[in-house]
């Protein structure tokens, strides 16, 4: 008798459901005779066992501890009952047919106890030699399970059919590092040379473990390819790969489960598209063998109650995508918990829509695996042997994209591509440092190699098609004709990492990054590899191919990403350090998110965004560019609607909506929240120009903090620069404002208050003046109708002091019949001399009558006033223009002069207009003031 366990609290409603549910079921009682009749107690009896032993099966599988979430099991490779089909040799060309034995140690075995490859390989290149009308016939697979010692080749152009999804399936046998299946080009001609027009329909290919190291299903050159019902399961190789020109592929209902590196696809993987792709267990064999950056000799490490085992994230993708026009269209990678999903290092117009990433189960472990990376870091290894021609033997060829497990198809298929570079660097190789090297002679530490890889190969070998490339980006430093003797780095390389629209994220769900249990801690740090983040946009510094001490000081040398993210969702949850909810951005990115609104942010934001230090932190995904140990920061243009938020860190420009009761903003007037804009230091509209005058004429312009001063301008465009024509400005935070600039009225008395003291005034006013009244600028800088001479100031004396170096002074004249502009600047109480200094910037074109005044000091000291002079400097070479007095004052007289004028000087609107004096014995108390009084004449 089995022994039988209570269930735990948690799952006893599960476990009756289940058992009541196995009582009740029809077929239950069928299988007992039991449908029709009353129950004897035996037979219930019997059945009342079987379905306790069931359900406690069930709940047992359903809570205990899963080390490959696989969908395929051993059993599903089995032989399966299906009707027999007649054996034919043509055009249906069955795999059994006697004839491909006669040659063989035996026949084709479905039930895998022979060794089938030779007897499949021979129908195979039968199959291969037949035509109708120019096609090639297809060939079958009867239901089964065929065991293989070594690659199957499929010519492209073969069609391979079977009894239905499972129904067959090719093994390899233990230990086998060949792959199971390579399609190639055929040697005959076919019928389009456009397309190869093979595929593979519902046929499973299995490796024995993880000693499986090649590739289950390798593609090349086979465009126009088509999977339809294909699995791959239990490889420690790859599982789909696509190399060369592997273009136009087409796959529906892939299925890839406890596959080391289930999908590589190539440059040239142009216009390939995956309908239904589900893999399980990535990075990670049906015997619980595991690739992941931890894992040592295939096993996860153990918790560590004393000391916490430090667990990283791992940078190789479940699906390493390069090409334009890729597409994955609903499907499914999980758990992460070895490996992140997406690795995209080339893209354009490609799409990954309705995927689910999960990291569960964890496992009680550290999961902080990506769900999309874009860029990333890139592979490397080490040479092993020295290059001194266009081969070597490496380190590892593991994680290189570009890689047949044949050293001849790299040679042949792919030797005079160039679909993937590398650099080749000197082991003691480091960023910046021009010293020698002491690993290679005639090579400085900095120095590099850049060449082209055909390919990585199953011999441990890399095969290089060129040597030495000194164009391009990322041209080689180092010296030609350089042996690189064994240690030497090599590093893949990538001018480009995604344009034009480079990659759509539609409508997928990315999985909760968790820290694991007590015994582990999450080894997350943005400064490198170990990124952590449900998506990473952007090249990881490694200190190889970009360094975070140097290249990413001057990211614009790197690859951009390129990113839009539309209708995702996120599991809930926004922790920087684990990346939960988080766009990590290093190096440059391109980030637009669309997302279901209302997604208006309801926390204001600090000048950190100007950095994309944190952006929208209420609102997911949260984008971050990351900072640097060395103080840099990664770069991001951000545009994103759902949130009303645009940030651009290349120019320091951000913008957002805001809905919010943040007490950090009060609350608009009359509002209880605070609903409008959050900008960084200024925000401008421009008017549009026309096709004769395309610049803009206006422009409207808020400033802000961070910055010297807040407040509002209104400029206008002279046809050489911009004009401030009015300013509005915080002068001291305490709700005193300053205006500058002038200000045009329609009425002609009207009264502006200018602004007295150490500063210029410039006011205009336009309308119907009367000819013979004053206009006169008073002690307060104000300009103003002074009426008929006699109802004018004629004791200019007796106005309020303040102005025209003291007071007492002031500016009348006639009003003429044309607009009058005022240009007026004061400073008392001066003992050095002046140097140009700006008195006003005249906003029109024309002749201006200029006074200077002056006022001596009237304490009795010692000092003279030599000069003064008002200058503008007309357009470049033309010389300055000036009016000046050269007459002495002496301080102790306490007297007010008019220094020189009226003058007229021509000014150009945007012209600078600047004072300067001279002195001379100023000692003691003694000081003077002076004062600059302008007006538009012509």
């Amino acid at each position: 008798m089995p022994v039988f366990h209570r269930p735990e609290a948690g799952n006893r409603r599960r476990w009756k459901r289940h058992l009541f549910s196995c009582l009740c079921s029809p077929r239950t009682a069928s299988t007992l005779g039991m449908r029709s009749h009353p129950m004897p107690f035996r037979r219930l009896a019997i059945l009342v066992f079987l379905c306790f032993s069931a359900s406690l099966a069930s709940l047992s599988a359903q809570t205990a501890p899963v080390q490959v979430q696989a969908r395929m099991a051993q059993a599903q490779i089995q032989p399966q009952a299906v009707p027999e089909a007649p054996v034919s040799k043509f055009p249906r060309v069955d795999v059994l047919y006697r004839d491909f034995s006669s040659s063989c140690p035996n026949a084709a075995d479905p039930t895998g106890t022979q060794d089938s490859t030779c007897a499949l390989q021979a129908a195979i290149d039968y199959a291969d030699s037949q035509t109708i009308g120019g096609q090639v016939a297809s060939l079958y697979f009867p239901a089964g399970s065929y065991r293989i010692s070594k690659s199957l080749r499929l010519p492209c152009d073969l069609q391979v059919l079977t009894d239905g999804p499972t129904a067959s399936a090719i093994t390899l046998a233990p230990g086998v590092r060949t792959n199971a299946i390579t399609v190639y080009p055929p040697a005959h001609s076919i019928s389009d040379e456009f397309l190869c027009a093979g595929g593979i329909d519902g046929l499973m290919i299995a490796g024995s473990g993880h000693e499986n190291t090649g590739t289950l299903l390798e593609l090349i050159n086979a465009s126009g390819y088509r999977l339809n019902d294909v699995k791959l399961y239990n490889g420690g190789g790859r599982g789909l790969a696509l190399l060369g020109s592997s273009e136009r592929i087409e796959s529906h209902n892939l299925q890839i489960d406890a596959v080391r590196w289930p999908i590589v696809m190539t440059v040239n993987a142009n216009e390939d598209h995956f309908y239904k792709t589900n893999i399980d267990g990535p990075g990670v064999t049906a015997d619980g063998y595991c690739f992941n950056v931890n894992c040592v000799d295939g096993r996860f490490p153990a918790a560590n109650a004393g000391s916490p085992t430090p667990i990283r994230p791992d940078p190789h993708g479940a699906v390493w995508m390069e090409g334009v026009n890729v597409g994955f269209y609903g499907g499914s990678i999980k758990s992460l918990e070895y490996q992140p999903a997406f690795h995209i290092v080339v893209a354009q117009s490609n799409t990954i829509a309705n995927f689910y990433f999960e990291n569960f189960p964890d496992h009680d472990r550290p999961n902080i695996n990506s769900s999309v990376i874009v860029g990333g870091v890139y592979p490397s290894t080490k040479l092993t042997s020295p290059l001194n021609g266009n081969s070597a033997s490496v380190e590892d060829t593991s994680w290189f994209p570009d890689y047949a497990s044949d050293p001849a198809d790299v040679q042949k298929y792919l030797a005079n591509a160039c679909y993937e570079q590398d650099w080749i660097m000197p082991a003691d190789f480091a960023w910046g440092d021009s010293s020698p090297s002491s690993a290679v002679p005639g090579v400085a530490r900095d120095q590099y190699e850049k060449v082209c890889m055909a390919g990585m190969a199953g011999d441990g070998h890399m095969y290089l098609t060129q040597r030495h490339i000194s164009s391009g980006a990322f041209a080689s430093t180092a010296p030609a004709g350089i042996n690189w003797p064994a240690g030497s780095i090599v590093h893949m390389i990538n001018s480009t990492l995604a344009y034009g629209s480079g990659v759509t994220l539609l409508s997928n769900h990315f999985g909760a990054l968790l820290p694991g249990g007590s015994g582990y801690a999450a080894q997350c740090n943005d400064n490198g590899p170990n990124t952590c983040g449900n998506i990473i946009a952007g090249v990881i510094p490694d200190g190889y191919f970009f360094s975070a001490s140097s290249r990413a000081a001057a990211p614009a040398g790197t690859p951009p990403a390129s990113l839009t993210l539309i209708a995702n969702s996120l599991w809930p949850g926004n922790q920087e350090s684990l990346g939960t909810g988080y766009i990590k951005v290093h190096s440059r990115a391109y980030i637009t998110i669309l997302g279901a609104p209302p997604a208006i942010p309801l926390h204001l934001q600090t000048d950190s965004v100007l950095h994309g230090a944190e952006t929208s932190s209420d609102v997911l995904p949260v984008v971050h560019a990351v900072q640097y140990a060395n103080g840099t920061s990664a770069q991001v243009v951000l545009s994103r609607p759902d949130a009303g938020s645009w940030i651009d860190t290349y120019h320091g420009f951000y913008e957002q909506a805001v809905s919010t009761n943040d007490p950090s903003m009060g609350s608009n007037p009359g509002i209880g929240s605070a609903n409008g804009h959050q900008f960084a230091n200024s925000s401008c509209w421009f008017d549009t120009g026309t096709t004769q005058s395309p610049h803009a004429a206006h422009r409207f312009c808020l400033t802000g903090s961070p910055g010297p001063s807040a407040g509002w301008e209104f400029d206008t465009w002279n046809g050489k620069t911009w004009v401030s024509t009015f300013s509005v400005t915080d002068e001291n935070g305490q709700g005193r404002i300053r205006l500058n600039g002038s200000l045009v009225l329609g009425a002609s008395n009207a009264k502006i208050s200018g602004v007295s003291g150490d500063a210029s005034t410039l006011a205009t006013v336009k309308g119907p003046l009367t000819p013979g009244h004053l206009v006169m600028v008073d002690a307060n800088g104000n300009l103003r109708d002074g009426g008929l001479p006699q109802q004018g100031s004629s004791n200019i004396d007796t106005l309020p002091s303040g102005f025209g170096g003291g007071g007492g002074q002031a500016f009348a004249s006639t009003a003429p019949a044309h607009p009058v502009t005022a240009c007026s600047f004061d400073r008392d109480g001066l003992t050095a001399p002046l140097e140009n200094q700006p008195v006003c910037i005249v906003p029109h074109t024309g002749t201006y009558e200029i006074t200077l005044n002056g006022r001596a000091s009237t304490m009795g000291s010692s000092g003279n006033l030599n000069a003064v002079r008002v200058s503008v400097a007309t357009s470049p070479g033309a010389g300055v223009q000036s009016c000046a007095t050269d007459a002495a004052v002496r301080l102790t007289t306490g007297s007010m002069q008019q220094f020189a004028g009226p003058c007229t000087l021509h000014i150009e609107a945007g012209q600078p207009v600047t004072v300067s004096t001279e002195t001379s014995g100023i000692a003691g108390n003694a000081a003077y003031g002076v004062s600059v009084l302008m007006k538009q004449v012509q």
